[in-house]
């Protein structure tokens, strides 16, 4: 009977209703006697969390299941939940120190093809967390490896956007552009689209593409709530790109707005 609400909760977090799997997951955990089906509905509880951006209820969740992990597969799943939790509370080091872990206590056990989703989704984020903290050759080949593994658009425009902040911290202008213009195809994300249209913005100001520039970094400016962009940093650049193309006065309105 456990063995069928496991399925149950686990086909109701495919059909996207994820909160009513979580309720499923923590209340199986909660009765089953069986260590595997316990451990199952933990892991699988943490993941449900984390899609829904609950991070620290996440990574309580992978810590109990690594309490009662009693094999390399499970304890790998559930550090795999904790990392990605940690990701999402920005505690960026903590959670590659976890990467790393994986990655050296269970090589073997990762690239078994029944693990393989476990594989692919810990070169992604790994990739994805060496990348923010500005560590780019390290995640240039996991991004570029993690391309060719099977993905829903919205992560595959996670790794072109990351892979583009890589590009731009090598001194790659080029092939920072075309990952953005790549992440703009793909991406729903307000954040991610954000983000993307103001590094384009800046490329195009460093390239002298002054109209280019303008253009993407007043879109940033009309859409400034769509996420954590500080303003200062778009009112800067539409200052420097502004005063550049000689259009003096309109630029020292923007100087005037910076820190303020």
């Amino acid at each position: 009977m456990d063995q069928e609400q496991l399925k149950r909760a686990s086909a109701l977090a495919d059909l996207g209703n994820v909160k009513q799997a979580i309720e499923e997951f923590h209340a199986l955990a909660q009765r089953t006697d069986d260590p595997n089906e316990k451990l199952a509905a933990m892991v699988s509880e943490a993941s449900c969390l984390n899609s829904l951006r609950r991070f620290s209820e996440a990574r309580a969740a992978a810590q109990r299941a690594k309490q009662i992990s009693n094999n390399d597969a499970s304890s790998a799943y559930a550090e795999n939940e904790e990392a990605f939790a940690l990701w999402g509370e920005r505690r960026y080091e903590h959670a590659l120190q976890i990467y790393d872990r994986i990655f050296s206590r269970f090589p073997r056990r990762l690239r078994i093809s029944e693990n393989r989703e476990l594989y692919e989704a810990a070169v992604t984020q790994r990739g994805i967390i060496l990348a923010t903290v500005g560590r780019a050759q390290e995640a240039l080949p996991l991004l570029e490896e993690a391309l060719a593994f099977t993905i829903s658009d919205e992560k595959r425009s996670d790794i072109f956007y990351n892979l583009g902040y890589c590009f731009q911290i090598m001194n790659q202008p080029e092939k920072a552009k075309s990952a953005f213009e790549q992440t703009l195809r793909l991406c729903t994300d307000p954040v991610g689209i954000l983000g993307s249209r103001y590094n384009l913005g800046t490329i195009y100001a460093n390239e002298g593409a002054f109209d280019k520039a303008l253009h993407e970094l007043e879109w940033c400016e009309a859409h400034l709530g769509d996420g954590d962009l500080r303003p200062d940093y778009v009112y800067g650049w539409l200052f420097k790109v502004l005063r550049a193309a000689g259009r003096h006065a309109e630029a020292e309105r923007y100087r005037e707005r910076i820190n303020v």
